[in-house]
């Protein structure tokens, strides 16, 4: 009968004193820090780690492991420790790569990684190991973006935005809903962060069409926005009231103005649709450019190109296609203005006078610009393009503002009032000329196209006019003449114009759920 050699016996603080000792002696795979990584989709993808404070950005297509044990199994054996993060594109070139802080490097084995980066930044020692996987490279340019974007420590962004990134990413996209479910679901940190998610969300939700929840988010957008009694019975009583009175008006004041501008809240399309309906008349008095603030190029459209999802940003939003169509129909020639560097409002003004007046002298001009881009006088320090076109070039504009007082839309009983500035007593309304309070229905009639949402989950409904289309596919590029979102439940019904249209439903995470030609609904 074989003895044991050694007969050990330890205490039960013994045993939780080699335990611990077995586990701080452990090198650990995954860095402690894992559970606070945050995968943030935009334009790029972000990660973010606020407890380690470590930043960078990676393509679009990269997507993140996102369990402890999941990625533990997946380092076993792999050589390396202390890994934050692993990350995989889900689109050729497929390549994985793992962002390792603060390492053993005795315990690494990066034999099998041809990508590697290893620095120290502020103490803390970051390392970047890749590689491309299968017969696919790791591209060398997308290594060196990733490792480019890094900030550790101090560097950290405080300031990181990553929603003006996921609305770059929709930038140039009819998925308007997916866009909206995306951007409302990102969690803000902070008010100014929350007030720019709701923008967001409401220029999302105007180019679904009119709807419930456009309503409900500008509501409580504009609840924030005091309306006065006294300024109510002014409108009242020295507003001109009525759609045909309004626009007859407006008309009678153009008539001997060189240039005329117009602002619009990006995500109240009704302003759009009252610019809209003023161009034929505008257009009888003499004037022949069409100036907007939204238009990124104007020489496509000016050579008759039909409007696409490149055109602009808000350009997208049906009334706002409606409106570019309109003008190309009665040949106004466009102007795209808008400046990004340096002084925007003084560039902007110089842009709008070197593209019309300085080249033609003689040129009368309408403008649609954003918000306050058309006061003539500061209410703070900044002056704005209208003031600065008007000291530079000697030239008066007439400047009608839609979106002062757009908050009292709803108590005027009528679908507009016109109202001159200097009848109101408060300062901050003599900035322009004339004041609209516009409340534009932006709905269709019903007709012969109907489709009632059965699915159970919101759907945006799209129709495109398939003129010049090459395959069924021809909407990646093109804007959807109507839109519409439909919760569970509601219905859609519009008289299609001459031409061949295709009904599209896509869902909250923009996959096609119906592409048919419109007709097939149209006989249901």
């Amino acid at each position: 009968m074989l003895k044991p050699l050694v007969n050990i016996r330890f205490s039960l603080p013994a045993l939780c004193l080699l335990g611990l000792f077995a586990t701080s002696c452990a090198t650990r795979t995954v860095h402690p820090g894992f559970e606070s990584n945050e995968y943030i989709r935009g334009f790029r993808k972000h990660f973010v780690n606020r407890e380690v404070k470590v930043y960078h950005t990676t393509l679009a297509d990269v997507n993140y492991t996102t369990r402890r044990d999941t990625l533990e199994a997946l380092l076993s054996g792999q050589g390396l420790n202390g890994v934050l993060a692993y990350g995989k594109t889900d689109v050729p070139p497929i390549y994985e790569y793992y962002l390792l802080v603060n390492p053993k490097r005795r315990k690494l084995d990066l034999s099998g990684y041809p990508r590697v980066w290893d620095t120290v930044l502020r103490g803390r020692r970051v390392m970047f190991a890749g590689r491309g996987l299968g017969a696919d490279p790791f591209p060398e340019s997308d290594f060196r973006q990733i490792t480019r974007s890094l900030q550790v420590g101090k560097g950290y962004p405080e300031e990181l935005n990553p929603i003006a990134d996921l609305v770059l990413r929709y930038s140039e996209s009819a998925k308007f809903l997916q866009a909206y479910t995306e951007i409302a679901a990102y969690p803000v940190k902070d008010d100014l962060e929350k007030d720019f998610r709701q923008q967001m969300e409401l220029t999302y939700l105007c180019m679904l069409g009119e709807n419930a929840l456009h309503r409900k988010v500008l509501g409580e957008r504009e609840a924030r926005y005091p309306r006065r009694p006294e300024e109510t019975r002014a409108l009242h009583e020295r507003g001109l009231a009525g759609r045909e009175e309004v626009i007859g008006a407006l008309l009678s004041r153009t008539g001997g103005q060189q240039v005329v501008m117009f602002n619009e809240n990006h995500f109240m399309p009704w302003h759009r649709i009252l610019v809209t309906e003023l161009l034929p008349g505008l257009k009888k008095q003499g004037f022949q450019y069409l100036a907007l603030e939204a238009l990124l190029g104007d020489s496509l459209l000016n050579a008759g190109a039909v409007p696409d999802l490149r055109s602009g940003f808000y350009t997208r939003e049906q009334h706002f296609y409606r409106l570019l169509r309109t003008a190309q129909a009665l040949g106004f020639e466009f102007v795209s203005y808008d400046a990004w560097e340096g002084d925007r409002e003084l560039l902007q003004a110089r842009n709008l006078y070197r593209k019309t007046l300085g080249k033609d002298p003689d040129a009368r001009v309408v403008v649609l610009a954003g918000l306050e881009h058309i006061y003539e006088r500061a209410g703070d320090s900044q002056s704005r393009m209208a003031q600065h076109f008007a000291t530079l070039y000697g030239i008066d504009p007439l400047t009608i503002s839609q979106t002062d007082l757009a908050h009292y839309r709803h108590e005027m009983g009528s679908e507009l009032v016109l109202v001159p500035s200097d009848s109101l007593e408060r300062s901050r309304w003599q900035r322009v000329d004339l004041h609209v309070v516009n409340n534009l229905g932006w709905g269709y009639p019903p007709g012969d196209f109907r489709y009632s949402n059965t699915s159970g989950q919101p759907l945006q409904l799209a129709l495109y006019n398939t003129d010049g289309w090459l395959s069924d596919y021809g909407y990646l590029g093109d804007i959807p003449e109507f839109s519409a979102l439909l919760l569970p439940g509601e219905a859609f019904s519009v008289a299609l114009p001459e031409g061949e249209y295709r009904f599209l439903l896509f869902d909250g995470r923009g996959e096609v759920v119906r592409n048919v030609p419109a007709l097939e609904q149209v006989r249901r």
